[in-house]
């Protein structure tokens, strides 16, 4: 969880962004928090066995997760204004805030629903303002409630629309493109700073170099120098005794 909240701290491109203090009142307020909005921005789920590339480097998987974000439409970015957790006691509004945004009409019934990548389904039940918003950060699990009605957002959406295009399978397929992605930024990473420091101890060693020859020029310059004088100095203590 804390590595979760490190990487959503680190990864909010908002005018705004979630501060790790924030994320501490959320999770005093509930502790499940972190988790859900994790899971709600990233499309993954609980349990999910990444790609091997994602297992074995931690920064790859922060990587391919951040890469995750651009065809999700980035649904982390201004999330913390719209949830309300910069300021308060940490409660989310997670009907404002959640993978669903809830589209009505003049009559006050439900028209459309809106996923957080911008694709839009029609709804097909007679839903008003009386419903409750369950689980409203799973893309999955989110529905509406009234009495014995009850409908699940995701299946407003047909085919691979909306959520399901992000639906994990056992494998995870669809983290496949990220990872190699992640990996290659990684490895690219990793030469330049590589490079980097090869290109500093060339410069290191240039600039000792002449520091060492610098010195060794002043050394020779010194005791010629030195050589000199004694010879004036025998010179006068000659001309003095021939005197």
């Amino acid at each position: 969880k804390y590595w979760m909240a490190q990487w959503l701290v680190q990864h909010d491109a908002s005018s705004s962004p979630l501060t790790q203090h924030a994320l501490d009142i959320m999770d005093a307020n509930d502790p499940q928090t972190i988790r859900q909005l994790f899971h709600m921005v990233t499309m993954t789920e609980p349990g999910s066995v990444l790609p091997q590339g994602c297992r074995a480097n931690k920064l790859v998987c922060s990587k391919m997760l951040k890469l995750r974000l651009v065809p999700l439409g980035d649904p982390l970015k201004g999330w913390a204004a719209l949830a309300g957790v910069l300021a308060g006691p940490g409660q989310v509004n997670w009907l404002q805030a959640g993978a669903y945004k809830l589209l009505w009409n003049k009559e006050n019934k439900l028209e459309h629903v809106q996923f957080f990548d911008g694709t839009k389904a029609v709804v097909s039940a007679a839903v008003d303002k009386t419903f409750e918003m369950r689980d409203a950060w799973d893309a999955f699990k989110a529905m509406l409630v009234k009495g014995v009605a009850r409908y699940r957002l995701c299946d407003f959406f047909t085919g691979t629309q909306g959520p399901h295009k992000y639906k994990f399978d056992r494998k995870c397929a669809v983290l496949e493109v990220p990872t190699k992605k992640a990996e290659e930024v990684h490895q690219q990473a990793l030469q330049v700073a590589v490079q980097g420091k090869v290109d500093e101890d060339v410069q290191f060693i240039g600039t000792a170099k002449k520091e060492a020859r610098k010195r060794a020029l002043g050394l020779a310059q010194a005791k010629a120098q030195t050589i000199i004088s004694k010879r004036r100095q025998i010179s006068l203590q000659a001309e003095a005794s021939g005197a």
